[in-house]
């Protein structure tokens, strides 16, 4: 089975005739089962989707995509919207940590007045912003 062709993606909303609402949580899996007819002897079977239940008291950790209805919500963003949000604050960070990496890579010459605290205040303006990231995360600012 192809990944492009599974319903679902991490974080998207769904509906469970029996279990009610949830969050996919995961990467759904492809699953294969017995075909005597074909020549390698298994067929595609769906999509497992791990799924984080809303009722807290359901057990099952994952279904199958066929028993599972993606539910639209305008205010709710997937978890690749997440990821490239993060993936942009962590990239701005590192590359303002490589310049104070760079500035205090060696004593010869010494840094102009102010270019290392420059630098290191970029850096700490950049982690800043991932700390305000991952106070949302906690707080569930991200669902």
């Amino acid at each position: 089975m192809n990944a492009d062709e599974c319903p679902f993606i991490e974080g998207d909303r769904v509906d469970h005739q029996l279990f009610g609402m949830g969050t996919v949580c995961g990467t759904p899996v492809a699953m294969v089962g017995p075909d005597t007819g074909s020549a390698d002897g298994v067929r595609d079977a769906g999509w497992c989707v791990p799924v984080r239940w809303d009722d807290t008291t359901r057990t099952a950790e994952a279904v199958m995509h066929h028993v599972l209805t993606k539910v639209s919500s305008p205010d709710a963003h997937s978890f690749s919207h997440w990821d490239r949000q993060w993936q942009s604050l962590l990239h701005t960070w590192l590359a303002a940590r490589r310049v104070v990496e760079e500035i205090c890579a060696t004593f010869r010459p010494v840094p102009a007045e102010g270019t290392l605290m420059n630098a290191q205040a970029a850096e700490q303006e950049a982690f800043e912003a991932m700390r305000r990231f991952w106070g949302a995360e906690k707080d569930g600012g991200h669902s």
